[in-house]
C-alpha cells in the first residue's frame, strides 16, 4: 500500500500512522511514496500537524494568563524598548495579540515549506535528482509535519531534531534516488556552512563597526 499512511486517506489512524511511520520506518516510507501523488495531501498534513499544537499552545497561555497575567507580564510592561502602546495593552489584548500572531504563523508555516523545498531542489540539481520539485516538497511536508509536535516538548526535542534532520536526508534520498551522503552534503553541509559564514561575517562587521570611520 502506498505510504505514508495519510496518501491512503484523511482518518485520525492514517494521520498517527504517517507521524509513526516518518518517525519509526522513513526508507520504507518514502520508498512507497506515491510518484504521481498531488500537493493537496502533504499540504494538508502539515496543517493538521501545525493547528492543533498552536491551538493548545493558546489555550494553555489564556490559562496562565487567566491565573496569574499580571505576574506574567511585570517584566514586559516594565521593558523601556517596547512601544508604549504594548506595554499599556492589557492582559487579553496580550493574548489577542498571540492569538493573532499564532494564527498568521499557522496559515504561513507550511506555505514556507514551498520555499525550502525550492532551496532543496536547486541544491540537489547537481546530483540529477529523480523526483523533482514536487518530490522534495510532499517529502519535505510529511517530514516537517510529523515532527511538529514532538519538536515542541521539553527535553525530548533534543533527540527528536537531530533525528528529524537525519529523516528528512532519508526521505529526500529515497524519493530522488539518490545516495544519503549527496542529500545530506547539499540540504544539511551547504546550508550550514552559508549560515556560519554568514553569522561570521555580521559579528565581524559588529566588531569592526560596520566598516565606518
Amino acid at each position: 500500500q502506498p505510504m505514508p499512511a495519510w496518501e491512503r486517506g484523511s482518518s485520525f489512524s492514517n494521520y498517527f500512522g504517517t507521524i509513526k511511520d516518518v518517525a519509526l520506518n522513513p526508507v520504507q516510507t518514502f520508498d512507497s511514496l506515491p510518484a504521481a501523488g498531488g500537493w493537496g495531501r502533504a499540504l494538508s498534513f502539515n496543517y493538521l500537524s501545525i493547528g492543533p499544537v498552536l491551538l493548545l499552545f493558546l489555550l494553555v497561555y489564556g490559562a496562565l494568563l487567566a491565573v496569574a497575567g499580571d505576574e506574567i507580564l511585570a517584566d514586559l510592561r516594565a521593558d523601556p524598548n517596547l512601544n508604549e502602546w504594548t506595554r499599556n495593552l492589557s492582559t487579553g489584548g496580550y493574548f489577542a495579540l498571540v492569538a493573532v500572531i499564532s494564527a498568521v504563523f499557522a496559515l504561513c508555516a507550511p506555505l514556507l515549506t514551498f520555499v525550502v523545498s525550492a532551496a532543496n531542489h536547486v541544491l540537489l540539481l547537481p546530483w540529477g535528482p529523480k523526483g523533482g520539485y514536487a518530490g522534495c516538497f510532499r517529502a519535505n511536508s510529511y517530514v516537517y509535519g510529523a515532527f511538529f509536535l514532538a519538536s515542541f516538548i521539553p527535553l525530548f526535542s533534543c533527540i527528536v531534531l537531530p533525528w528529524q534532520v537525519v529523516a528528512n536526508v532519508i526521505a529526500l534520498s529515497r524519493v530522488h534516488q539518490l545516495a544519503w551522503w549527496k542529500v545530506a552534503i547539499s540540504v544539511v553541509l551547504i546550508p550550514f556552512i552559508v549560515c556560519c559564514g554568514g553569522l561570521f561575517v555580521l559579528v565581524f562587521d559588529s566588531m569592526t563597526g560596520g566598516g565606518g570611520p
